[in-house]
């Protein structure tokens, strides 16, 4: 583990020992006022939405 802030860690974790994702999609500018959503990706299923990612 290597601490970069006062209270920020970098720990790299392996992703058999990642139980689920959750990603977190806040609005911003002229869509600020829409709701926040949350999808919670489940362990069998990690691998397969890391693939999609762009980049």
């Amino acid at each position: 583990m290597k601490k970069i802030e006062p209270f920020v860690f970098d720990k790299k974790i392996p992703l058999d020992e990642i139980d689920a994702l959750i990603e977190m999609k806040k609005p911003i500018l002229k869509f600020k006022d829409q709701k926040e959503e949350r999808t919670k990706i489940e362990h069998q299923d990690i691998k397969a939405y890391l693939e999609k990612l762009p980049g």
